[in-house]
């Protein structure tokens, strides 16, 4: 990867990186790199950087992993003034113990609709443990890595999207389906479903109720990222997308080695860690305000 900036998605089984470039032509996806995870999140940063020569790069990272998570609607604060509330308040919906974990927050305005006097910001406040947070930027620095953000997972793959505001987007796990809500690539819900007689429809309004409550006209779309372990019936596909329709990928130019390399790869690589890589990728590139990077940044 020559220059740009590098967007790193880590799973369980599997890492994916994506190299992005702005030219005159546009944003191209200049490489992407698929690996088996070996080893602890350090070590396998570290071999990452170090093996193709990333040092160089600015990088954003991600890995899949438990987070605790609230949204605030507050009156109009300083960031300072948020960060003093805080202080006091995360403890309290935050379950590990006290210095287990690091917090980070952003702050946005709510849709035109909702702003009253009084009420016109919405905050997300995440959680993650310190230990990964630690693991995720020794592993890159040690490397080295020209780190820039750590985020919290999903939080890039909002980023992949054009709809921006009412995008749901459905996660696969272990044995549960995770629904998220976003505005603003801020995730204003998350429902976590079990798949056993799971009704896909009423679980929809059910977050649609919510992005109404924060003034949000409506789900925009609806993407799947679905495994083995649970996938769409073909009706339900039809009534969720004839009723909500389906999100819309940013198209991104690839150049030639690229494309080659791809089509080996598609069989093996996880699209939802390729998408966050891409969605973290693309924040990089168009050199979005760092101070929205969650949850760690330079």
């Amino acid at each position: 990867m020559s220059s740009g900036f590098i967007g790193i998605a880590m799973g369980n089984k599997q890492t994916v990186a994506i190299g992005m470039t702005k030219t005159k032509q546009g944003i191209i996806i200049n490489d992407i790199i698929v690996e088996k995870r070996q080893d602890s999140l350090l070590n396998d940063c570290k071999r990452l950087v170090s093996t193709y020569s990333l040092e160089e790069i600015p990088i954003g990272i991600t890995a899949v992993s438990e987070r605790q998570e609230k949204v605030i609607v507050t009156p109009s604060l300083s960031r300072l003034e948020i960060k003093q509330m805080l202080h006091w308040s995360v403890p309290e919906f935050v379950t590990w113990p006290e210095g287990s974990y690091y917090f980070d927050f952003v702050s946005i305005d709510l849709p035109n609709q909702e702003r009253i006097s009084g009420r016109d910001k919405l905050i997300y406040v995440v959680a993650l443990k310190k230990e990964q947070i630690a693991e995720l930027a020794t592993g890159v620095l040690k490397g080295g890595g020209n780190l820039k953000i750590i985020d919290y997972a999903p939080g890039p793959i909002a980023h992949r999207f054009v709809e921006k505001e009412g995008a749901v987007i459905g996660i696969v796990h272990q044995d549960t389906l995770e629904l998220t809500g976003w505005y603003n690539c801020v995730c204003l819900c998350t429902k976590n479903v079990s798949f056993v007689d799971i009704d896909i429809m009423k679980e929809l309004e059910e977050i649609e109720m919510t992005l109404f409550s924060y003034g949000v006209s409506g789900i925009a779309g609806v993407y799947f990222y679905e495994k083995l372990q649970w996938q769409l019936s073909e009706d339900d596909r039809l009534a969720v997308f004839e009723k909500y329709s389906k999100l819309t990928s940013i198209p991104f130019e690839k150049i030639e080695e690229v494309e080659l390399r791809e089509s080996s790869m598609i069989e093996r690589s996880d699209p939802f860690l390729v998408d966050m890589a891409i969605g973290l990728a693309y924040r990089g590139i168009i050199k979005e305000k760092i101070k929205k990077g969650l949850i760690y940044k330079i």
